[in-house]
Formats: C-alpha cells, sequence, structure tokens
C-alpha cells in the first residue's frame, strides 16, 4: 500500500527519454534457467487506455524491475480471454470495489492501485490498477509553470504511462515481497506525486535485487504458476 503526500512536480526538462532510477544500476546478476527472472504480465484494460500509455507503463515498469533481475513477457487482452496459469493479471479499471490490504493510495484516501489477497498473507494473480485516480494525480502536477493538463496530448500521455508503470511497480513488489512498506524509495507507504513522473524513478528497496529471482521462484509455487510457456499469447494492441 503507498499513500502519496502533496503533488510537487520538478522535471528540469521534458526529456521523456531521459529515464533512470534513483538506484545505481548494479552488476548483471548470475547466469540461471529463464523461469527464474521470467513473469508473463497480460493487460486486461477495462479503461480503454491509449497505446501510448500502455507501452509507456510496460517500459517504466520493465525498467524498474531489470535492476533486480527481473523481465516481464507483456501481453494484452479482453476480459474474455481465458488467462494461461503462468500468467498475472494486471486491470486497468475506472472504479474499485471494497478494500485490500495492498492498496496504494495518494493523499491517503484515493487508491491508485493494489494487489487481490485470497488470504491476508497470499496474493492472488491480479493487480488492478485505477486510472482515473493515476490521470488525476499527473494531471494536477506542473511542468513548465503549466499544468500537465494544458501540455500537449502526447507529453501528457507520456508522463501518465510512466506513473501508471510506477504504480504497476509497486504492486509487483508487493506480489512478491509481501505487504510490507518501507520507510522510502518506490514501496514506501506514501508517496509524493511528484515521485510518480519525475524523470528519476523512485529507488527498490536496497536488499531485493539480490534476493528478486529466488522470491518469484518462491511465489510461483506458492500460488501455483509455472513457468512461462513461451508461446504466443495474443496480438498485442490495446482493447477499444
Amino acid at each position: 500500500m503507498l499513500h502519496a503526500r502533496p503533488f510537487v512536480l520538478a522535471l528540469a526538462a521534458l526529456g521523456l527519454s531521459m529515464t533512470g532510477t534513483a538506484a545505481a544500476a548494479k552488476a548483471p546478476l548470475p547466469a540461471g534457467p529463464a523461469c527464474d527472472a521470467s513473469l508473463p504480465l497480460v493487460w486486461i484494460d477495462h479503461g480503454r487506455t491509449s497505446r501510448v500509455v500502455l507501452d509507456q507503463a510496460e517500459r517504466e515498469a520493465s525498467r524498474i524491475w531489470a535492476l533486480a533481475g527481473i523481465t516481464f513477457e507483456w501481453a494484452r487482452s479482453t476480459p474474455e480471454r481465458a488467462i494461461r496459469a503462468d500468467e498475472l493479471m494486471v486491470m486497468v479499471r475506472e472504479r474499485l470495489a471494497g478494500r485490500h490490504h495492498t492498496d496504494l493510495r495518494i493523499d491517503h484516501r484515493h487508491t491508485l492501485g493494489r494487489v487481490i489477497l485470497v488470504t491476508p498473507d497470499r496474493p492472488s494473480r491480479l493487480i488492478e490498477l485505477l486510472l482515473p485516480a493515476v490521470t488525476t494525480s499527473v494531471h494536477g502536477e506542473m511542468l513548465f509553470g503549466r499544468p500537465i493538463r494544458d501540455l500537449p496530448a502526447a507529453t501528457g500521455e507520456q508522463v501518465l504511462g510512466r506513473a501508471l508503470g510506477r504504480v504497476l511497480a509497486h504492486e509487483i513488489g508487493h506480489w512478491l515481497f509481501g505487504r510490507e512498506h518501507m520507510p522510502d524509495g518506490l514501496m514506501r507507504a506514501s508517496i509524493a506525486r511528484r515521485d510518480l513522473v519525475d524523470p528519476i524513478a523512485p529507488a527498490l528497496p536496497a536488499a531485493w535485487p539480490s534476493s528478486a529471482r529466488v522470491r518469484l521462484q518462491e511465489r510461483r509455487r506458492a500460488s501455483a504458476l509455472p513457468c512461462p510457456v513461451r508461446q504466443p499469447v495474443t496480438q498485442k494492441g490495446t482493447v477499444s
């Protein structure tokens, strides 16, 4: 669960391609079986999200977790499609029902994303992201003295995708490592809106890069996820 503090945006330049993380890149992890480091994620979009936004969210979440040696296999689908046993579902919703202990929040009120739990200590294979709340958070920020909502649409979509990717990266952290929060970085319980859109992403907890692959194996076993079957799943594209 992540709560947000007041919005402050400090983008020195637009530089959407100038992405980095607060943590320095670590030396490559030792090679291992592909299953140790690969996690298939399937977008199911109820929010009619643009392709640009989802593409940017994929890049941002992948970039953050690459520092821990985890890679994602992305696909996009419809709510009617059956999900393979080795996949996690990422639903983009317009509203959420109920409360869950892994809610990611902003301003201590508004949920941005969450992991649906089977039991208090066991996550399901479903992550939900609330697009309207993320959009409101982004559009409330300023860039070059102007609200992001007033900038060209292409710029706004890139920034929104970056924010959505960070919300997803946070929830993947809960799925892997549990409900605990950290005092700072990506997994803290409170986040500034600035940290959703700044070119420098909040860092993963320092101990995670060395243990993320092991945690992925453990979580796969606990959730009954087999290794990825590595075959085509769906044609990539945003549901309209």
